[in-house]
């Protein structure tokens, strides 16, 4: 990765633009800047989907994290989901035949996205998060909520992933 320095009020800064970051470093410090989605064009397909349901191509971590079964993830020893997916040989939680609502299923936007990779697959979540975010909605805007954060109901956030529209 390449950057630039530059002598700011007499310390020398180096910045590196990676795909969804600015990172910045001077002597001990490191200051991240994060960018949106959106202005990044950030959408990673491969990384697909994670076991529990969560987004990898759209994650933010996805510079340095190269998806749940890389391991590589950062929480890979403490998933719950991981753990109980691995000990029934399947790859995702929208396999399962069981009702759950472990770990990260707790939440609505895991849980919202394991629902519609169960109806409708995960191509289909894929193809639909991509137009969603080419239409501008961001998985993460600033930390780690976003536009699939702000719903308090299954049904309206699958509608939400289906058409992009609230």
């Amino acid at each position: 990765m390449k950057g630039r320095t530059f002598l700011i009020m007499g310390v020398r800064w180096s910045f590196f633009l990676c795909k969804t970051r600015i990172l910045c470093r001077a002597k001990d410090s490191l200051l991240i800047m994060h960018l949106t989605g959106r202005e990044a064009g950030f959408m990673k397909r491969e990384l697909g989907i994670a076991r529990c349901g969560l987004a990898c191509c759209l994650c933010s971590e996805n510079i340095i994290c190269a998806g749940c079964d890389s391991g590589q993830c950062p929480d890979k020893d403490g998933c719950e989901n991981r753990k109980c997916s691995i000990s029934k040989g399947i790859k995702h939680c929208y396999e399962c035949s069981e009702a759950c609502q472990k770990g990260m299923l707790s939440k609505i936007k895991p849980y919202a996205f394991t629902e519609f990779a169960k109806r409708y697959g995960e191509d289909t979540l894929l193809d639909c998060l991509e137009r969603n975010e080419k239409m501008g909605a961001i998985y993460h805007r600033e930390g780690i909520n976003g536009d699939y954060d702000d719903f308090d109901d299954v049904e309206a956030l699958i509608n939400f992933i289906k058409t992009g529209n609230r």
